[in-house]
């Protein structure tokens, strides 16, 4: 009867300690989680040779983000890419590479040179990406993207002018030597000062906060490299 009441008594006591939120006396407290250590080759590589880029802002290190509209996983990385870009004013200078894998990333590549022509926009159209992954949208030419920006700043006509314009092929061409001498082979993919390539890679698990992680440290790196010349 004395052993019975004991585990009476155990009992109650564990369950008044779960009402008021408490665990079990015999549950040790979590450990925090350990940062990640980065492994150059698996996590992230090394560009050889390492690519120049010219810089007009007075930044030392630029961070480039190559992305294609046409790629779903560039639409899930935006919230990220937009959260590096605060955390890196004034530390990094901020550039896009339109890349382009398949002829029908063709007129999407376009369509970014076009609207920085324009000056529609100076980065990625988060609301062109909103219209082709949330509606039926499915554009894979010219007119068909022409017929959104009639509607979103300037004239079908005008789009399709400049995005066809020998301005636009001679970005375009630049965008692809530039693409190719950066080995970018997936998007999105950040660049760190053409030093660097930073991929999406679910299968070493980074997604959108691990490149961003990454890149932060590659900047600090390439920035302190750069002081101490």
């Amino acid at each position: 009867m004395k052993i019975a009441l004991g585990w009476i008594v155990i009992v109650l006591t564990a369950c008044a300690a779960y009402a008021r939120g408490e665990p079990p006396a015999s549950t040790p407290p979590k450990a925090a989680a350990s940062p990640r250590h980065w492994q150059a080759g698996d996590d992230y590589q090394r560009i050889e040779p390492p690519v120049a880029f010219a810089r007009a802002d007075g930044t030392d290190v630029r961070v480039t983000e190559a992305f294609s509209y046409a790629c779903k996983y560039c639409y899930q990385f935006q919230p990220a890419m937009h959260r590096l870009e605060r955390l890196l004013a004034q530390k990094a200078q901020i550039a896009y590479l339109p890349i382009v894998f398949f002829d029908n990333w063709e007129p999407l590549a376009r369509t970014f040179y076009a609207t920085r022509l324009m000056k529609l926009n100076t980065s990625p159209d988060g609301a062109l990406f909103d219209a082709l992954y949330t509606t039926d949208q499915a554009w894979t030419s010219v007119s068909g993207i022409a017929t959104y920006y009639a509607r979103h700043g300037t004239t079908a006509e005008e789009f399709s002018r400049v995005a066809r314009s020998a301005e636009v092929d001679a970005m375009l061409k630049e965008g692809l030597d530039r693409q190719r001498a950066l080995g970018i082979d997936r998007t999105p993919t950040l660049v760190v000062d053409g030093v660097y390539r930073v991929p999406m890679n679910h299968d070493r698990g980074i997604g959108p906060d691990e490149m961003v992680d990454i890149v932060l440290m590659l900047v600090e790196q390439q920035a302190a490299l750069k002081r101490a010349k």
